[in-house]
């Protein structure tokens, strides 16, 4: 199995091949192991399924790279699998190559297993080297486009070849000594060299002689009948195969480098993933893939961006929290392959190996941009991420001032060169009045959510204008992208940073954990305040407003109007009505999944461990197992074994009636009667009757469960064998002390 594994790996069809490899050889030994006969065919069929639902996950989780949770890795490794299963079943193109490598583990391990047990016993030795030589051939036969990896099959096949003949040679040769056969060292010496030069013959004519041509066009003609009703698996085969072709689609990035303001929202209904997310004071929660800081033409760029590797087990992403709280979020992936990795708003911690794309902050700080996961995030892969909740308070905003760092206002302060004026001048109008960048931001922000109708598609831009211009001024209605771009663009107009995030919307929550859709792709703009960070604003009118706490303290009996008002922005001085605020409710307890899911699997391993230690100790006990298993090691080696063991290992066969009847012979011992060898039970009864009469009634009974055990279709009793021999044991002692 070695061998046709390792030719699999050759191939470099998928990565992880590798793993099937071990499977076969970690299969070879248990059948090995199991190739002892000290256990029951029941026994090692239980303790095959054991071993199989503990070692092919083990093996298959080295696959799903960078977690560090048991619980994350075992729930990515069964999404994946069911992705792909669905996959299959539907006959569409299998994407994860994890199907195929969990399908070659489970089938090496299975003929791994075989083939051990199958080594050990001589007549099943061509048993053993059959069902190793059908997936060689096999995998030969879809990678043999290299010529020199045919020689792989040469050298197995010579390799059989050789053990077989060996094999018969020693067979041959103990027969021979066991008919006083004398033949001397020469004729073995020749029967191997023979043996050796066949093979090489049988080989090389193997593969050297040319096939006849007149069998070419009837065997052509013969394949094309039988391969014909396999036309239809074939093509299901090769969807099922898809995975594993070198040309493999790009993955699906949503979010690049650049990001055009486009045409039309996505609509989509399908699932991209899913996010258990625990509760806290946020009114809602934004899943974050990339930052946007240039703007040109229609399109934001990422610029001046820096990239090293990121590992979980070791760093951190060195975003700055500022003490605020860290909460973990479970996200399940759900939609084609992708690199880019989304997370809640400033990350400080991914539980995948990734690539960090920043920009240089202050000393020993980043400015986080994004993450793409090395290697790619496939359909029900899960991982976890760590995040600072920020949730600032208005009071705490508007006291932030303006004292922004020099990397905030050389990055995020820049407009186009043909900026136009009329938005500068609408982003002053608007914030007429306010002092404080939090209360423009807001002015802003209520402008936009009031005066823009949200629109899933935009008109066809003239030539020359300006789309931000003409979103504002004519069209006056748009999507996210345009509404978050004017905003970002309008407050740097007034020299307050600004940047442009992009990623998905919070979704829908359903059960204790939130469902995002393609519809919910998502931008909206990030406003800094020194000694806070970042803060996201919501200008797009189909998503519920963001609500902050004031962070004024109130009369507990005043109207809940009040507090409205007081965190609702206002314009011209006077409040205006609230839009669609989303009051923000008690968080829903949350089940714990992931406690009671790993619970689960210790609960399910340890009852099978049980349940199959109590089905072994019933049918032998595992004292008798172990005894035997020993004295097998000292016969395999042929050493011989002490006394005490063999003695230990009889005792143990014995019934409880069995060693119940030993106090006769303990008696006798303690009484210093000597006993000859040949002396049979029933003797030794009367012997001892004759020393200890008045113990003559328990030795009857003793005597009789003992011959009930021995020569009778009932057994003895157990219980009245054991106090009959306690009774005599006491005898014994009392008749001891009285010789005395």
């Amino acid at each position: 199995m070695a061998s046709t594994s390792g030719r699999l790996v050759m191939t470099r069809w998928t990565e992880d091949l590798i793993v099937a490899q071990g499977a076969a050889i970690l299969g070879g030994i248990l059948g090995i192991a199991l190739s002892a006969n000290i256990f029951s065919t029941f026994s090692q069929r239980l303790l095959i399924f054991e071993y199989s639902i503990l070692a092919l996950p083990w093996l298959l989780l080295s696959t799903v790279a960078g977690e560090e949770s048991l619980t994350i890795r075992l729930s990515s490794l069964a999404g994946r699998l069911w992705h792909g299963i669905g996959q299959l079943v539907r006959a569409e193109e299998v994407s994860d190559p994890l199907i195929f490598v969990a399908f070659t583990c489970l089938v090496f391990w299975l003929i791994g297993i075989y083939s051990g047990q199958a080594v050990l016993q001589k007549q099943r030795i061509l048993a053993s080297f059959l069902p190793p030589s059908l997936p060689l051939l096999i995998i030969q036969y879809y990678d043999g486009y290299k010529v020199e990896r045919i020689w792989v099959l040469a050298v197995y096949f010579a390799s059989v070849l050789l053990i077989i003949g060996r094999i018969h040679y020693l067979e041959n040769a103990s027969s021979w000594r066991e008919k006083q056969i004398f033949t001397g060292p020469e004729p073995g010496f020749d029967l191997n060299r023979n043996i050796i030069v066949t093979t090489i013959i049988i080989v090389m004519l193997a593969w050297l002689l040319p096939t006849p041509a007149k069998a070419l066009p009837a065997a052509a003609q013969w394949w094309r009948e039988v391969s014909r009703p396999l036309k239809i698996s074939q093509e299901r085969l090769n969807k099922a195969l898809a995975a594993l072709t070198n040309q493999k689609p790009p993955p699906v990035e949503r979010y690049g480098n650049s990001l055009g303001l486009g045409s039309k929202a996505d609509q989509g209904e399908g699932i991209l993933f899913r996010v258990r997310a625990p509760g806290s004071s946020l009114s809602r929660y934004y899943w974050r893939a990339r930052i946007y800081d240039t703007y040109g033409g229609g399109q934001w760029q990422s610029s001046q961006t820096f990239k090293r590797a990121f590992q979980p087990d070791s760093q951190d992403l060195g975003v700055p929290t500022a003490d605020q709280p860290i909460v973990e979020f479970e996200f399940e992936w759900l939609f084609a392959a992708q690199a880019t990795l989304v997370t809640q708003p400033q990350p400080i911690w991914v539980s995948r190996p990734a690539e960090l794309i920043y920009t240089a902050a202050e000393p020993g700080q980043i400015d986080f941009n994004g993450l793409r996961a090395k290697p790619i995030l496939v359909s029900g892969e899960k991982y976890t991420a760590q995040s600072a909740l920020n949730n600032p308070s208005v009071k705490i905003l508007r006291e932030a001032g303006q004292d922004y760092p020099e990397w905030v206002r050389a990055r995020y302060l820049s407009l186009p060169e043909d900026f136009p004026v009329r938005v500068t001048a609408l982003a002053a109008e608007i914030t007429e009045g306010q002092e404080t960048p939090y209360d423009k931001a807001a002015q802003i922000t209520s402008y936009l959510r009031e005066n823009i109708v949200y629109n899933d598609t935009v008109p066809t831009l003239t030539f020359g204008a300006d789309v931000i211009e003409r979103f504002l001024f004519d069209w006056k209605s748009g999507y996210c992208t345009y509404s978050a771009s004017a905003e970002v663009l309008m407050l740097r107009s007034l020299g307050i940073p600004a940047r442009l995030a992009a990623g998905y919307a919070q979704g829908q929550r359903v059960n204790g954990q939130y469902i995002v859709r393609a519809k919910d792709a998502h931008a909206w703009p990030e406003v800094y305040f020194p000694g806070i960070g970042w803060v996201e604003f919501e200008p797009t009118g189909n998503q519920p407003a963001l609500v902050r706490p004031s962070g004024v303290e109130r009369d507990p009996n005043q109207d809940e109007l009040d507090d409205v008002k007081e965190r609702t922005p206002l314009i011209d001085g006077e409040p205006t009505p609230p839009t669609n605020i989303e009051i923000p409710t008690k968080q829903p307890w949350v089940f714990p999944y992931q406690t009671v899911f790993q619970w689960i699997i210790i609960a399910v391993a340890s009852g099978l461990s049980i349940y199959g230690v109590w089905r072994l100790h019933r049918q032998t006990p595992l004292q008798n197992r172990a005894l035997r298993a020993v004295l097998w090691l000292y016969r395999q080696r042929g050493q011989g074994f002490p006394n005490w063991l063999e003695r230990w290992q009889r005792w143990s066969e014995l019934s409880e009636v069995e060693r119940s009847f030993h106090v006769i012979n303990q008696s006798m011992a303690l009484l210093r009667r000597t006993q000859p060898e040949s002396i049979t039970p029933a003797e030794r009864v009367q012997l001892l009757k004759q020393l200890l009469p008045q113990a003559a009634a328990e030795i009857d009974t003793l005597a009789r469960q003992h011959e009930m055990t021995l020569y009778s279709r009932t057994p003895g009793d157990p219980a009245q064998a054991s106090h009959a021999a306690w009774k005599i044991r006491l005898h014994t002692i009392r008749y001891f002390f009285n010789w005395l």
